[in-house]
């Protein structure tokens, strides 16, 4: 993934997921810092954000997010990317399907110097059933 210009805390966290670090991802969290994403009810802290990933890089375990466009703005960015792994391990109810998936969506990320204060995803659930082929 392209990091350019993008605040260092929202690089290192691409990066960390990329690599399948779940903790380095979370540790560019401020400590109130909070995540969101469309399967959630509310938002994550920290804490439930560093399982939440960890859930999914050990679903995934092959996963890569790849920038497509970032608009970077102080504070923060907007990063459009192409999620692809497969899928070996459950998600919550849902069991190993072992079906490769590409996935488009959008990150809104905001910082501050102690780190990201809020990344919130959107992605297309819909897609995302029919593509592991539980629709």
């Amino acid at each position: 993934m392209s990091t350019n210009n993008i605040d260092a805390h929202i690089a290192r966290a691409l990066e960390a997921f990329n690599d399948h670090n779940a903790d380095g991802v979370a540790d560019e969290f401020a400590e109130e810092g909070t995540f969101y994403d469309p399967p959630q009810d509310e938002k994550l802290t920290k804490p439930e954000f560093r399982e939440y990933c960890k859930t999914l890089l050990e679903a995934f375990p092959d996963v890569r997010m790849e920038e497509d466009r970032a608009f970077v703005t102080p504070g923060g960015a907007a990063i459009e990317w192409t999620f692809s792994g497969t899928h070996e391990a459950p998600i919550g109810e849902i069991p190993p399907t072992g079906k490769r998936i590409t996935l488009p969506g959008v990150s809104i990320i905001t910082t501050s110097d102690d780190g990201i204060t809020s990344w919130r995803d959107y992605w297309d659930q819909q897609n995302f059933v029919e593509k592991l082929g539980i629709a």
